[in-house]
């Protein structure tokens, strides 16, 4: 059955899901129940068996921790379900909050997440928290390839109220007219809006330090 147990508050259904019930599936008068459509681990057990066995690797970050194998040995009195751990890698996800963990530079950063390697291992990690600096994802990444089966680094790190702009904003330079004009709309703008703003900050404060690590290496 390729569908959506519809009495599952943690489950959403969408108007595309054949939705069943738990009671349906238990009146059905079948010995066992092999479900389809959503990719982790899920059993059913009323009268009648039924089993998402979710897929045999993790497809997507959110399909983390141990897939399985099902087996399931139908009988006239019934089923015997047998479960064994498959998957050879393993998808993780990690948040840091960098202020809160004391790290302020890249170096640090890498570090930190150099201890959770694994080359098993399928890492998304996440960086939360006030930061002051910006942190080097792509030469991180680079740095821990062989660490890891895969490295995913998102910044959602706010730097606004950092000691780095605050640093910047006082710079006769182009860099620094940038910071202040920003800073002032900050200031002014709605709440709705800010998130949008500071995001802005960021990815165009990363454009500049991207600039002149390039100018470093011309001068080299």
């Amino acid at each position: 059955m390729h569908g959506t147990v519809g009495d599952n508050e943690q489950w959403t259904t969408s108007p595309r899901d054949y939705s069943l019930t738990q009671e349906e599936m238990a009146s059905s008068g079948f010995h066992y129940i092999a479900l389809g459509h959503h990719h982790n681990f899920r059993e059913f057990r009323r009268s009648v068996p039924a089993v998402y066995p979710g897929t045999l690797e993790g497809l997507k970050f959110g399909e983390n921790g141990d897939r399985y194998l099902i087996v399931a040995d139908v009988r006239e009195t019934g089923a015997v379900v047998e479960k064994s751990k498959f998957n050879r890698k393993d998808l993780k996800e990690l948040v840091i909050d960098l202020g809160r963990e004391g790290i302020h530079g890249s170096e640090s950063l890498a570090k930190t997440i150099q201890a959770h390697s694994s080359r098993d291992s399928l890492l998304k990690i996440t960086l939360t928290g006030s930061s002051d600096f910006l942190p080097a994802k792509d030469e991180i990444e680079a740095g821990l390839a062989n660490d890891f089966f895969y490295l995913q680094i998102l910044d959602q790190a706010s730097i606004y109220d950092s000691g780095l702009i605050k640093d910047i904003q006082n710079e006769q330079t182009v860099r620094g007219i940038f910071v202040r004009k920003m800073l002032k709309r900050l200031e002014q703008a709605p709440a709705e809006k800010r998130e949008a703003l500071e995001l802005a900050l960021r990815l165009t404060m990363e454009q500049f330090q991207q600039v002149n690590h390039e100018a470093e290496r011309d001068i080299d």
